[in-house]
């Protein structure tokens, strides 16, 4: 074959690997940046439910199995919160505790109004449902209780699913910490 065909030829092949290496670098990286996007919206929207849970179960003793019993709470219920008035002048301690009710939904969420239905929703389509247990377990002889709110359909395959809480544990946090 002659030189001045065959070099072309060759400048072209190389030219069109070269885009094929970059292009699948680059796919992956644009995938990557998508799945760090959407998993911060997963985990907000479960950290926003986490301390949905902790408010109920600081009223009720234990944790909402359902995200009916759940909203109904941050719709209806009370929030309290303790304030400590007085001082603390090294022996003597002159302090009075003063409750105060609140409503859940604007001590939790910021705003009385807002539709607690789109937090059962998994971001970013908001059309698969969050998994939702609540339960005892007994640890170190006492029953305490327990909650998992959990990402069904992960967005990222590779990794287990982001949840908050666990079923096994009495652990509050999310899996992503």
């Amino acid at each position: 074959m002659n030189k001045k065909v065959l070099l072309p030829i060759l400048i072209g092949l190389c030219l069109f690997l070269g885009v094929l290496v970059y292009k699948s670098i680059n796919d992956r990286i644009v995938y990557l940046d998508r799945v760090k996007e959407i998993d911060a919206m997963v985990i907000g929207r479960l950290d926003t439910l986490r301390k949905m849970e902790l408010a109920y179960r600081d009223m009720k003793g234990n944790f909402a199995g359902s995200f009916k019993e759940l909203f109904d709470f941050m719709e209806n219920g009370k929030y309290y919160k303790i304030k400590e008035v007085g001082d603390n002048d090294g022996e003597v301690v002159n302090v009075q505790r003063d409750t105060t009710f609140l409503d859940p939904k604007l001590e939790i969420l910021g705003d009385a109004n807002i539709n607690l239905e789109r937090f059962k929703l998994v971001p970013p389509m908001d059309t698969a449902i969050f998994k939702i247990y609540a339960g005892t377990i007994e640890q170190s002889n006492v029953i305490v209780p327990v909650f998992e709110i959990q990402d069904p359909h992960p967005f990222n395959k590779d990794i287990k699913p982001l949840k908050v809480g666990d079923k096994t544990s009495a652990v509050t946090s999310g899996n992503w910490k």
